[in-house]
């Protein structure tokens, strides 16, 4: 089994590859952030990098790490996630088959309705 790691800096970051000993990252981060100036900011982990380079982890300042990531193309994949949309009915099977406005709360068994997704109390059709 390898268990030897490679620790470079390079670009402002520092890359490490390989498995690194928990022990071993926790000495590593404390020298590093103790020839940090007062007023940089505190290194956060690239995992966008991490996962372009290929390796264990990229760690760096914030603006050393973006201005990276620009040299090198990568953007954050897509825009944010919508809100999943709201339920508005539920299927039931007690003691029958049927449908739960979630609306007004009623409960219809008719096959229609179900097959439909239709609230006969609300007059409103639960499916887009």
């Amino acid at each position: 089994m390898n268990d030897r790691y490679t620790v470079m800096r390079t670009h402002g970051c520092v890359v490490i590859e390989g498995p690194v000993p928990v022990d071993d990252l926790v000495a590593l981060m404390h020298a590093w952030e103790k020839h940090r100036f007062e007023d940089e900011p505190a290194w956060i982990v690239d995992s966008l990098l991490s996962s372009h380079l290929r390796c264990n982890m990229v760690i760096g300042p914030p603006e050393a790490c973006q201005a990276w990531r620009e040299r090198l193309g990568i953007v954050a994949v897509g825009p944010p996630r919508p809100a999943a949309p709201e339920a508005r009915y539920r299927l039931v099977t007690e003691p029958y088959s049927g449908i739960t406005c979630l609306r007004c709360g009623r409960t219809s068994y008719n096959g229609n309705d179900i097959k439909h997704r239709y609230c006969g109390n609300c007059n409103v059709y639960l499916d887009d």
